[in-house]
């Protein structure tokens, strides 16, 4: 392990193979860490999920923080990325696929510190929903994920206050009302930039470290009349991290910013109409400068996206057995317009059958193309008896951009791209069928009333007009005018079987999820132009948690005191690679004296390797085991929480990717034991 940084800083800088030799040899390197159960799925609806940040006390993460994006990374369909980030695959989909929205308002690249956490705030968040199917169709731009954040509203009876403390950032939260405006905001620092320069101080290290990471999210609402109100939000998030010794100098900075204002109107006791203007966007970057015999070599790759949009939708209640909704969207982003018309219906038939079908129709103008596509969604749940039923999907989605992904090793490589004809937008068709149960039941005097949910389901998904970079190494020389000759266009497919089963009541709070499926993409010009299995391909997903309520009492001086347990288990096949199988040794040539040049660069000139399979390599099934004990006190006044929480308590060093290094085997795994504590206070 690296002596420069104690384990929880080390999060920042596995880089890659080439980057760990630059700042000392490693066996063990992390990236990121954090881990969110979600909460158990509502009956009836196996690709949908609904929780609040209040829910999320038993689960277990790095920074003890709620977190509205990665609670989607232990759903069914769900594969992650690098072992907690914020790269998550929804049943065969790309990262790039997926779209996180803060009240109503796409955000871009929120995260902080590679990933570590979500970037949002989250005492500001009322509820949060999570789909992987069944869609509306007032959302567009997107074909796998969606996460829909809605901040926290209404009039505000009395001012609140809360604060919270761990080693890896502080936050404030503040809610009040001031005559005709309420306002909520909050704000979080992490003083990790600045422990890290302490630490290599102490070291006595030629290394420098430094940065800046923060976020700012706030709301102000002003209510005109009883049927009409105004809405100002505001989102920033900033990363900037810089490392520095004698042979290296790496710059990274990752910006998300957004704004929107919106006016919502209740026209009668079933209408309502909701107009907004909004934009948002992201930027991220990073440079790389190699220091070798004075000489500066410098490699950089940056990327920035940014949409404004205006937005109209109304919805209408007929009867409890029908509403309509719809509106249009004008979106300017990448250099093109969006011009969209959507309309959603919910229908009750039969007394046992709930319908819903949603259309979208867009049309995109660009410098040099005009591309027509439509999304539609289905969805009927049949209630076979009181407490179960089938339930069938079927999602259309387009995509009006493409994200060109690289490896996800830090590097700052999800570049955006326009379409075009040559490269349209990216299509996914789905379709899902699945059973669901709810039974609750009186258990005992001490569990109360008790609620089982059980889905089980499948999928397929077809893909096309996805998007590839033929080689790794072309996204190092990635210019605006080049990027089109250094991808690929092609398909992809996945196909699943989806499990779950939750057991909930006041005390305890039982949650496990099973996927099987297969993933996989097609390129002409990649694998010979067969057909390859994805990166993020895992046979077998398995989580399992559990949150348990050890005490609950109050004491002599009226304080309410609970304590709490949690444990959750995460297991998973490992992810694919493409590996070197053998190498073979060539004869140097004629009059080679020249041993100014170090052994590695030698051997690559003169050895040729024999190279798996374009992901032909299976890594060591993923396997974690996590920790938690919490307490909540509730005086007068003020509540208090504090979590101690374990992550990986096993300590088992997971590989992310093995390698050979002059004839010996290392690996890189993310994230060794990593304990942690959080305090916060409200009043």
């Amino acid at each position: 392990m690296n002596k420069l940084f104690p384990v929880f800083f080390l999060v920042l800088l596995a880089e890659s193979t080439a980057l760990s030799q630059a700042v000392g040899e490693s066996r063990y390197e992390q990236l990121d860490s954090a881990y969110i159960e979600a909460a158990g799925p509502k009956p009836g609806r196996g690709g949908y999920y609904l929780y609040t940040p209040e829910e999320s006390w038993g689960e277990i993460s790095v920074t003890g923080e709620p977190d509205i994006i990665r609670r989607l990374s232990t759903l069914p369909g769900i594969s992650q990325g690098v072992e907690g980030g914020l790269g998550l695959y929804v049943r065969g989909g790309n990262a790039g696929n997926n779209r996180l929205e803060l009240g109503g308002v796409p955000i871009y690249g929120a995260s902080h510190l590679f990933g570590l956490m979500s970037s949002v705030t989250p005492e500001i968040i009322a509820f949060s929903e999570a789909r992987t199917g069944g869609f509306s169709a007032s959302s567009g731009n997107f074909t796998s994920g969606l996460i829909a954040a809605e901040l926290k509203s209404g009039h505000t009876e009395r001012p609140a206050f809360s604060f919270s403390a761990s080693p890896y950032i502080e936050g404030a939260y503040t809610e009040f009302s001031s005559g005709a405006f309420d306002v909520r905001a909050g704000g979080r620092y992490s003083p990790i930039p600045q422990l890290g320069g302490v630490i290599t101080q102490i070291a006595e290290s030629y290394s420098r470290f430094g940065g800046l990471v923060y976020d700012l999210t706030a709301s102000v609402s002003r209510r005109l009349d009883d049927r009409n109100s105004l809405e100002l939000m505001l989102f920033s998030s900033v990363d900037r991290l810089d490392v520095e010794n004698e042979r290296v100098e790496l710059d990274w900075g990752w910006t998300s910013w957004m704004a929107k204002l919106g006016w919502s109107s209740r026209l009668d006791a079933d209408t309502n109409l909701e107009l907004m203007i909004y934009g948002s966007g992201s930027n991220s970057s990073q440079s790389v400068t190699q220091i070798v015999r004075s000489s500066r070599g410098t490699r950089a790759i940056s990327g920035n996206l940014y949409e404004i949009t205006a937005k109209c939708v109304a919805d209408r209640r007929f009867s409890d057995k029908f509403s309509l909704s719809g509106g249009m969207e004008v979106m300017y982003q990448l250099g093109g317009f969006n011009i969209s018309a959507f309309a959603d219906t919910r229908v009750k038939l039969l007394r046992i059958v709930d319908f819903a079908a949603g259309f979208r129709q867009t049309i995109h103008v660009g410098f040099e193309t005009v591309r027509a596509g439509f999304d539609l969604h289905l969805l009927a749940d049949i209630n076979l008896g009181r407490n179960f039923g089938l339930e069938f999907s079927f999602d259309r989605t387009n995509q009006y951009h493409h994200v060109l992904e690289g490896l996800p090793t830090g590097w700052a490589m999800n570049l955006p791209a326009p379409i075009d004809d040559e490269f349209p937008e990216e299509t996914a068709n789905q379709v899902y069928a699945g059973l669901f149960s709810r039974i609750e039941f009186q258990a005992n005097d001490f569990f109360g009333a008790m609620g089982l949910h059980f889905n089980l389901g499948a999928y397929y998904k077809a893909m096309d007009n996805l998007v590839s970079y033929i080689s790794s190494t072309n996204m190092f020389r990635y210019t605006s005018s080049s990027w089109r000759y250094d991808v690929d266009s092609g398909s992809g497919s996945s196909r699943g079987v989806e499990s779950s089963l939750s057991l909930s009541c006041e005390r305890l709070d039982l949650n496990l999820s099973y996927t099987w499926s297969h993933t996989d993409r097609c390129f002409p010009e990649i694998n010979g132009g067969r057909p390859f299995p994805f990166k993020f391909d895992r046979p077998h997903i398995l989580n399992s948690r559990a949150a348990f309520t050890t005490s609950d009492r109050t004491g002599g001086s009226g304080n309410r005191v609970r304590q709490r347990a949690g444990m959750v288990v995460s297991y998973s096949s490992g992810n694919l690679m493409t590996a070197v199988l053998r190498q073979y040794e060539g004869s140097s040539l004629p009059y080679w004296d020249d041993y100014s040049y170090d052994a590695a660069f030698v051997n690559q000139i003169f050895n040729r390797l024999e190279m798996s399979s374009v992901n032909g390599f299976r890594l060591p099934a993923y396997f974690r085991i996590d920790v938690s004990y919490g307490f909540e006190i509730y005086r007068p006044r003020t509540v208090h929480n504090l979590d101690i929480t374990v992550f990986n308590v096993l300590n088992r060093h997971n590989p992310y990717m093995i390698y050979n290094d002059g004839g010996v085997w290392k690996q890189i795994s993310i994230i060794p034991l990593m304990p942690s504590l959080r305090w916060s206070v409200s009043f």
